[in-house]
């Protein structure tokens, strides 16, 4: 987005589903050939890293759930469930990019 036309801070269903009805198709320009790039191998072993490591803490926050309800308060636990959703999210969009 520009100076004109700022990024909203939110935007109802019906807006995007608006834009996405009305957005161009996008040619899959991406290649499937292997990583040839120092920069771009090390990268993916820090996708693949995140990946892995974002699913052992949704793992523990999980496990560790009833513990944490003791010894947090309702704000540390939202926080934590804030946390939780990013994760999962962040997760989603490691699956999409490599799709």
């Amino acid at each position: 987005m520009d100076a004109i036309n700022p990024c909203p801070d939110a935007i109802s269903f019906r807006a995007l589903a608006a834009l996405h009805q009305h957005a161009l198709v996008e040619t899959d320009g991406a290649s499937q050939e292997p990583l040839e790039h120092p920069a771009l191998q090390e990268l993916q072993g820090l996708l693949e890293q995140y990946g892995q490591l974002s699913q052992r803490l949704l793992a523990e926050l999980n496990a560790q759930a009833p513990a944490l309800k003791q010894q947090r308060s309702a704000r540390q636990l939202m926080a934590l469930g804030a946390l939780q959703a990013h994760l999962q999210m962040g997760l989603r969009a490691l699956v999409a990019s490599e799709e």
